[in-house]
């Protein structure tokens, strides 16, 4: 057997079943299914989670190794910094070196023969990519604002002249996710042409319950928001959207699900509650992968205002599902959904100005809701693409494929 260390950050969805000890992630199918592939199959499989966000829920504000009885094998989780914004800069070098050293002790002891390590975590992957002759899988989830930041500017920091340093590291290979970030674009720039690239586009779930877990009524017009409530995935927007557009509406036959957590839930329930309008609002924090696609099947409206890309997990379940999509136009400068357009024409989905254009979503919904045959002929359209999109299952082999063929060589 293959021994392989994994080393992820501790997403949301992974730190529900660290804290209960039962392992039942939701969201970040991409992580959870090749952790459970590659646990399968190697049961010399290290798993390591490294906490990087100010806002986790964490329980235990230290360092551990804990038994999951459902999961088989230990568990290493690597504490982050304290949860506030004084010397943040100072206290995510800090958090990194601690981390790193911590990896490095568990490498030495663990002695794998594969290293597979995503891109919250560039400082160890770059660092055992160029200090040892493991090969090192570098995994990018996706490629965020501040790394396009990094490849684009003439005059890097300090910390990118560091993290530009680091992508160009040895890799034996990158493996990236296709969600519309401009991974395309980036990867030219910022690792060495020599290295082998993978770019994968994931996939929709097969395991899924027919009934949604809350009722649908067919005269009313459903609205949906899924993924974190975050900056960065236009929550804020969207809900200010929604307060306009109902506010407009005279009748009460709409009605909006939020699907999701983060750091700017209780701020968009104030918004909600001020305007008096919490009773038109589903917020559901949790929700198995499996439970989603009932819910997005019986959406009316589907709204993405992800201003890293549009092709996330959740947006690819809505195009299964088959429901009418609003998402921003793409930003060329950074190749950030120049995918999306070629993915889905501009006939298949609503497209508005940016992820800030509030009045743009607002005069599309209220168009949409005023002519459902609109409605009807996008998600014609999109169930014809939806049809194309490989399952989990497939999806997933394929990348344990490019895995074997590795560890082959």
């Amino acid at each position: 057997m293959t021994k392989i260390l994994y080393v992820c950050r501790l997403f949301s969805g992974l730190e529900e079943s660290i804290n209960n000890k039962k392992w039942n992630p939701t969201g970040v199918p991409t992580i959870y299914r090749v952790i459970n592939k590659l646990k399968y199959h190697n049961d010399k499989f290290k798993l390591v989670l490294t906490v990087k966000d100010s806002y986790s829920k964490l329980r235990e504000n230290k360092s551990m190794t804990l038994d999951i009885p459902d999961f088989m094998l230990p568990v290493t989780v690597l504490k982050g910094t304290n949860h506030n914004n004084n010397f943040r800069v100072a206290k995510n070098m800090y958090r990194e070196i601690i981390q790193f050293l911590n990896i490095l002790r568990i490498f030495l002891v663990f002695k794998p023969q594969i290293v597979y390590i995503d891109n919250s975590n560039i400082w160890t992957a770059g660092l055992l990519a160029r200090l040892t002759k493991i090969p090192v899988i570098f995994r990018v989830m996706g490629v965020y604002q501040y790394m396009h930041n990094t490849m684009n500017t003439n005059k890097p920091s300090i910390i990118q002249r560091l993290l530009i340093w680091l992508y160009k590291s040895p890799f034996k290979l990158v493996i990236t996710t296709q969600d519309g970030s401009g991974v395309e674009t980036w990867l030219k720039r910022a690792i060495n042409p020599n290295i082998k690239k993978e770019i994968l586009l994931n996939g929709i779930p097969s395991d899924v319950t027919d009934d949604p877990i809350f009722p649908f009524k067919k005269n009313i017009t459903y609205i949906t928001f899924l993924g974190k409530l975050e900056y960065t995935k236009g929550a804020t927007e969207f809900v200010n959207a929604m307060i306009k557009v109902l506010k407009n509406i005279k009748d009460d036959k709409v009605m909006v699900n939020i699907i999701g957590f983060g750091s700017l839930r209780d701020n968009l329930i104030s918004l909600i509650k001020k305007e008096n309008l919490l009773k038109k609002f589903r917020f559901i924090e949790r929700l198995p992968n499996k439970s989603i696609l009932p819910i997005l099947k019986n959406t009316d409206i589907y709204v993405s205002l992800n201003r890293a890309g549009n092709i996330s997990n959740a947006n690819l379940e809505a195009i299964s599902a088959g429901c009418c999509i609003i998402i921003p136009k793409s930003k060329k400068n950074y190749g950030i959904d120049v995918f999306t357009d070629k993915m889905l024409p501009e006939n298949a989905v609503c497209r508005i100005e940016s992820s800030d254009d509030v009045e743009g979503l607002v005069k599309e919904i209220l168009s949409l809701i005023s002519n459902k045959y609109r409605i009807d002929k996008k998600k014609k359209l999109i169930r014809v693409i939806g049809k194309s999109l490989k399952t989990w299952d497939q999806r997933i082999k394929h990348e344990i494929k490019i895995l074997d063929r590795l560890i082959k060589n």
